[in-house]
């Protein structure tokens, strides 16, 4: 591929992940797109082919980097010394590549898509979430039932999916975080979110373990 075509297909993406991120995948069109990155509509269609192929070659080019990120964090997690909290440690490792996208040049964007795509009622019949995201969401499903002896594997993908449902709402509110607490809390601190989300997930994680008995019989008078 030329040094050009390389560039216009550079430009395209970063336009359609904008677009996608503004609109939604729906709503943005190739037209829109390609006005978008100063190009013919053709251009957009020979790069890419159609919506659906141009939507997931987004992920295509985001996810591999964050995905190898996260893989070193489990490894560096899972090969050091037994200190600390090791499930707080996991869902940092977990969380932080993702939640600081939000504050990176060029992925800012991403960080909205992706959270709009995790949410969809109709992911799972465009499959992105299936190639690119549950990978590393095993591998890691795996290592917190390692560190979580005993707990059942009912319990670790609950307590996942609660956490990913609290970090979808961080990397996609702009203000609502600020507005709600009066400006005590920021919703673009990431730092703070993933120090306090690891915290409140580690001890959600072991709550779960810890069930009420079930309360048999009628209550005495």
């Amino acid at each position: 591929m030329s040094a050009n075509s390389d560039k216009t297909r550079r430009r395209i993406l970063a336009a359609a992940e904008r677009l996608f991120a503004a609109r939604g995948r729906d709503g943005a069109t190739m037209r829109g797109i390609a006005a978008a990155a100063a190009v013919p509509i053709a251009l957009v269609s020979y790069h890419f082919g159609s919506k659906g192929e141009l939507y997931r070659a987004i992920f295509a080019h985001r996810y591999g980097p964050l995905t190898e990120e996260r893989f070193a964090r489990l490894r560096a997690v899972e090969g050091a010394p037994v200190h600390g909290d090791a499930v707080e440690r996991l869902v940092r490792a977990f969380l932080e590549p993702l939640a600081h996208m939000r504050s990176r040049r060029g992925a800012r964007h991403f960080a909205v898509l992706l959270a709009r795509e995790a949410s969809d009622p109709d992911e799972a019949s465009r499959g992105i979430l299936a190639d690119y995201l549950d990978p590393t969401a095993r591998a890691y499903l795996q290592a917190l039932g390692r560190a979580l002896p005993g707990r059942s594997a009912a319990d670790i993908a609950w307590g996942y999916q609660f956490v990913i449902g609290a970090i979808v709402l961080v990397i996609a509110d702009t203000h609502r975080l600020t507005r709600l607490s009066g400006g005590a809390a920021r919703a673009g601190d990431v730092d703070a979110a993933i120090e306090r989300l690891g915290r409140f997930a580690a001890a959600g994680f072991r709550a779960m373990a810890r069930r009420a008995p079930a309360n048999r019989g009628r209550p005495r008078a």
